[in-house]
């Protein structure tokens, strides 16, 4: 008797769990798959890591459809009908009916999820709730997995797809991540035209790329033959749009690359003030008696983060600046670029940049 008791315990154990594991990736079943996608892509196992970035698709369609569904028929009965339109006006009704799963499903669009719904419109809420069916990062995942694979009509088709939805990403930003995988599927198939309009469409979303009077002006400190032209650059110039940072840099590039030198030093010289901005700000958080006052003082400081060198490796910050003095050159701003070099040859984080300041100096100075 004792053991059928255990066996019973166990067998309602055992059924207890996978009702409350049920509701759980009723919820988060789409995250779940996605996040597997993610760990099998850095994995290299692209096949499983596109079988789970399209289950996390599936789960997350037949997801909304179900709350849809469910929450149409439960504003249906009479009693939710006669109190109106109202979403705050229905909860007591519902309560009273105790139909819970409905009431879960409001309070998760209004209060639990980072996408609330505003409103206190039945129907606004379900029309809400449709509009959450696609799933970008998915989207995203496969069009990467694609792009890899060298499918890349399919890769563009699903990046295009999480781009037209970037409305429904968790990290909005992410967007530009998006961006960035587009141009760089242009610049993979050679198609030059749409690369640079790409990097354009990025630097679209920031406003010191649009006004002109700031550019020209950043431009003339550069082109001055002042004896404090490098300091005067870096003390006026400031950018905070550090999404910008790497289409500045991918788009000097690409103006080098074609010998269209004016409109590389434009954009390099962007980007530079853009991730000096980004530095010296996380430089100031982390230690409030910090104060820029000239460039030898901003590397100084800069020793003692080495998680923000690493960062300015990995984003080819410091070759950016190296690029700024070169391009400075080739539109005959020997002033600064003279003083960029002498300053970087000791000051830049990265020994590589340090040696090639120092040769290059060499060569103009020869």
């Amino acid at each position: 008797m004792k053991k059928i008791f255990y066996l019973l315990l166990l067998f309602f154990v055992i059924n207890l769990s996978c009702f409350a594991d049920s509701d759980f990736l009723a919820r988060y079943g789409d995250e779940i798959a996605l996040r597997d996608s993610k760990i099998d892509f850095e994995n290299k196992d692209y096949g499983l890591a596109l079988s789970h970035a399209e289950q996390a698709k599936i789960i997350r369609e037949k997801k909304i459809k179900n709350e849809i569904s469910l929450l149409e028929n439960s504003f249906k009965p009479a009693e939710v009908k006669y109190v109106g339109v109202s979403i705050d006006e229905s909860i007591p009704i519902l309560q009273e009916r105790q139909d819970f799963e409905a009431l879960e499903i409001i309070d998760w669009y209004r209060n639990k999820n980072s996408k609330k719904y505003q409103g206190d419109i039945k129907t606004g809420l379900i029309d809400f709730i449709k509009k959450l069916s696609s799933y970008p990062e998915a989207d995203f995942m496969i069009g990467k997995i694609y792009c890899l694979e060298g499918e890349y009509e399919l890769s563009k088709k699903f990046f295009q797809a999480a781009l037209d939805n970037c409305e429904n990403l968790d990290i909005p930003d992410q967007k530009y991540d998006i961006l960035y995988e587009m141009a760089n599927l242009c610049l993979i198939n050679e198609n030059f035209d749409d690369y640079e309009k790409e990097l354009l469409l990025i630097l679209s979303k920031d406003k010191v790329y649009q006004d002109k009077v700031f550019i020209d002006s950043m431009l003339k400190s550069i082109a001055s033959n002042r004896k404090n032209c490098l300091e005067k650059f870096f003390l006026l110039y400031r950018n905070e749009n550090a999404f910008a940072i790497k289409a500045y840099f991918d788009l000097s590039d690409f103006y080098r690359s074609q010998n269209e030198s004016y409109k590389a030093l434009e954009a390099v010289s962007i980007g530079v003030i853009t991730a000096f901005t980004k530095i010296n700000s996380v430089m100031l958080d982390r230690n409030p008696e910090y104060t820029y006052k000239k460039f030898s003082d901003f590397f100084d400081e800069l020793t003692k983060y080495p998680d923000i060198i690493e960062w300015g490796i990995e984003n080819k910050i410091w070759q950016g600046f190296y690029n700024l003095a070169y391009d400075a050159h080739s539109n005959k701003c020997i002033t600064f670029t003279l003083q960029l070099l002498n300053e970087f040859k000791d000051l830049a984080p990265e020994e590589y940049w340090r040696e090639k300041s120092q040769c290059y100096l060499e060569e103009l100075l020869n």
